[in-house]
């Protein structure tokens, strides 16, 4: 079937190619049956890629998931990876991918979490050059829904501000701790608020 989303990927990796050749990809994905049709698509156009998610074909474990680490992040490697295409909840969290210089999202997640994780995958020691973020996002499609309620929880994420109450025990009135313990309802509330979009 043809796919808007993966002409774009095979023409960006040819281009990035040309300008230079070890660089290195991570593209995100949200569905197993994504990342086994993107690693097919460019192992076919000859690209160095890899999959790994957390179920069917390209299921790893962590000695696999490792060696392929070591294989991605080394860019003299003699049996390098150039791309790596990952299901988010298998490759989101506690990685170290810091040899990305692109971050591509094909497949969009409900969760402000995971894709901050994700980002961070590359922010990592060693780090030293800028990355590169792109989320291809189809109009008119779920996808831009997706990415529109990712960016309303961002807004209200960052309206949220926590501050710490320093007062000595003997200091505070029964009108002082009301109005604390107010203060610290209304923070929760807004957590509890922002858990709950999360979970959309």
């Amino acid at each position: 079937l043809p796919s808007a989303k993966l002409d774009w990927i095979y023409d960006f990796i040819k281009d990035r190619n040309e300008e230079d050749p070890s660089f290195r990809c991570i593209i995100w994905c949200y569905f197993n049956a994504e990342v086994e049709r993107i690693v097919y698509a460019l192992k076919k156009a000859g690209i160095k890629c890899e999959g790994i998610t957390g179920s069917g074909f390209y299921n790893k474990n962590n000695d696999q998931i490792d060696d392929i680490k070591k294989r991605f992040n080394d860019r003299e490697h003699e049996n390098g990876i150039q791309v790596l295409v990952c299901q988010i909840k298998k490759m989101a969290f506690a990685h170290n991918l810091q040899a990305a210089d692109v971050h591509i999202v094909h497949g969009q997640t409900f969760s402000k979490i995971d894709r901050e994780q994700m980002e961070d995958r590359s922010h990592r020691m060693g780090r030293t050059e800028a990355v590169e973020y792109y989320e291809l996002v189809c109009t008119g499609t779920v996808d831009e829904d997706v990415y529109n309620a990712l960016n309303k929880k961002d807004s209200v994420a960052n309206r949220v501000s926590v501050s710490t109450v320093s007062t000595k025990i003997m200091d505070i009135d029964s009108k002082d701790t009301l109005s604390i313990v107010n203060s610290e309802n209304t923070v929760l509330q807004t957590l509890n608020m922002i858990e709950t979009l999360e979970n959309l």
